[in-house]
Formats: structure tokens, sequence, C-alpha cells
């Protein structure tokens, strides 16, 4: 005679299964984690419209703000703990896009009734070029007409979870790997700039040939001169115009912008300044508006750093950098 089973017998049975399978994943996840750390990865983000928006929002309705506007340079140079630590007071807030002039989001800030807080605006001449001044529209329009308050909260919390595995990184997605195994036989290697949470950056370059990079780097400055030749210095003042507009727009609600140009060197800053001498440009700044200005080549203690690549500061420097930048403030 047959034996019957009970739904109740096969219970037992399936739990097994599920708690030996998930033994399993987490095993393998963290034995895949400690490989990861073994070979100096380390947990990185990468930043989207929805993250950008979550920070955008809490400068809203605070006079505490502290708002970092600018590209890769303010992003790997301004050590944002150095920054809070020194202004316990102030709620620092990294708005930062790499590889895009700042001036469409200060223009942003200056138009919101609600921001009444201090910006630092970290730009070069060129960021001033009106075919550059909208590069930042896409995510301040994405802010005031997309965003949503689930949507910056869900992009938050899986950004902390990133932030907290390496096997999160963007350099270990599965596409990459298996680009990496097939195409050159090899496992990605750890890439030398890390995102963090805040939307600031940390870059290593004892992991990149820097030889090579400076080269890219310098080259690149090179053709963009060339393909995008300098304003002239009567459109410079009209855009520098345009800027104090909105500077003072800032500055009416109780708020404040303060402008500071970042180093760069081995070559970088010769095309610089070939292409937009900081007597005829930036001084003009300082020499006819009233706002702070920090140019690195007026201070010893901002333009004595190495930059690996020329355009950017290594992680090892970033800290002492903001320190003495924080110094020149308190001297001003």
């Amino acid at each position: 005679m047959l034996s019957s089973i009970s739904s109740s017998d096969l219970k037992p049975h399936w739990a097994r299964c599920w708690v030996a399978l998930l033994t399993m994943v987490l095993v393998t996840l963290s034995s895949y984690e400690w490989w990861l750390k073994f070979n100096s990865y380390t947990p990185s983000i990468e930043s989207n419209k929805d993250l950008w928006s979550y920070y955008r929002a809490q400068v809203q309705n605070n006079p505490n703000a502290l708002v970092i506007l600018g590209a890769s340079r303010a992003q790997l140079g301004l050590h944002i703990e150095t920054i809070q630590n020194a202004y316990p007071d102030k709620e620092v807030v990294e708005l930062t896009i790499n590889g895009q002039a700042p001036m469409a989001t200060l223009q942003s800030l200056a138009d919101d009734q609600t921001f009444n807080g201090q910006v630092w605006l970290s730009i070069v001449a060129q960021s001033l070029e009106p075919i550059y001044w909208d590069m930042q529209a896409a995510n301040n329009d994405f802010f005031n007409n997309k965003s949503s308050l689930y949507r910056r909260f869900d992009a938050y919390v899986t950004a902390w979870i990133r932030s907290k595995f390496r096997f999160f990184s963007p350099e270990l997605s599965l596409r990459k790997i298996i680009e990496g195994w097939f195409g050159a036989g090899v496992f990605p290697r750890p890439f030398y700039v890390v995102g963090h949470l805040d939307l600031s950056k940390s870059g290593d370059y004892s992991k990149v040939d820097t030889q090579v990079l400076r080269r890219h780097f310098v080259e690149q400055k090179r053709q963009n001169y060339v393909d995008q030749p300098p304003m002239s210095v009567e459109i410079w003042r009209r855009q520098v115009n345009k800027m104090m507009r909105y500077v003072n727009q800032i500055r009416s609600r109780g708020g404040d912008v303060i402008l500071i140009r970042m180093p760069t060197d081995h070559g970088h800053w010769a095309l610089d300044e070939q292409a937009y001498p900081k007597e005829l440009y930036w001084d003009l700044i300082s020499q006819q508006n009233d706002i702070q200005t920090i140019h690195f080549k007026d201070w010893p203690a901002l333009s004595h750093f190495n930059l690996p690549d020329s355009s950017h500061l290594d992680q090892k420097d970033a800290m002492v950098y903001t320190q003495n930048l924080l110094k020149v403030f308190n001297y001003h």
C-alpha cells in the first residue's frame, strides 16, 4: 500500500534547502569581498541624476549649507571631511559633476529663492565660455522637473549600500569582467579613482602609469583649445557680469560665493596661461568685482603640489591642500 506524503513533511526539507542556498550565497559573496580587499580594491559608487538631486535638495531652506560646485578637480582636490571639521556648524554638500563646468548650477541656486547658503565655486576662465555655460543644466532640469522624494531617497539608500561593498564597484560589473577576461585574459584591475557616497572622489595615482595619463591630459587640453579657441576679453567681461548677477542674487538673500582656481601643472598650466592669461582674465574678476577669489598661483601654499596627471591632486595631497586652502581663507 502506497504511503502518502503531506505538505507538512515537505516544509522542513525546503526550509533546509533555502537555508543552505542562502548560506552558500553569503559565503561566496564574503569570500569574493575578502579577495577584492586583499587585492587592493576599494568600495566605489557611480553618481546619477537621482543621487545628485538628493544632495541638491539638502541645500534648500538651509542657511548652513556650504556647497561645493565644480568638476573633477574639486571632486578630487577638496577634502570634504577636512572642510566639515573646520566648519562644524556648516553642512558641506558637494554638487560637482565630472567633466562639466558648474555655471548652470550656480544659476540654478541663484534662481532658487530657498537657497541662502555659501558656495565655493571651482572654475577656470574657460568655464565661463558661452558654449560651456549650460553643461550642468541637465542635472538641474532633472531636479526641478523629474526628481521626487522617493527617487532621491531610493538613490541614496542604493548608493549607501554600494559604498559598503567592493563587489558593487562600477568597474566590476559583469559586462566589464567578461570583457576583461575574454578580451585581455585578465580580471579588471582596481581603478585609480574612487567615487564616494558624498559625491567627492579620491585618486590613488600609484595604481596607474602617470606619464601616460599626463600625456593624455595635456594633449587633450591642447586639442581642446584648438577646437574651442578662447573667447575675447570683451566676451569674458560680459560673461563675468552674467556670473556676478547670479552671485549677487545669492548674496541678496544672505548667502555668499567664493571663487577658487584649482591647480594645474606639467604643461597643462602653460596651455591654460597661453589660452587665458591670468592677468587678462582671472585677475579682472577680483579687480573689478567685490568677490573673494583664490587662485593657486597667488599662494605658494597652494601651488607647490605635484599633480600626477597634470590636472588633479592625488588623494595623499588632497587633505593637505584643503588645509592650506582653509588657511588662505582665514588670511583673507
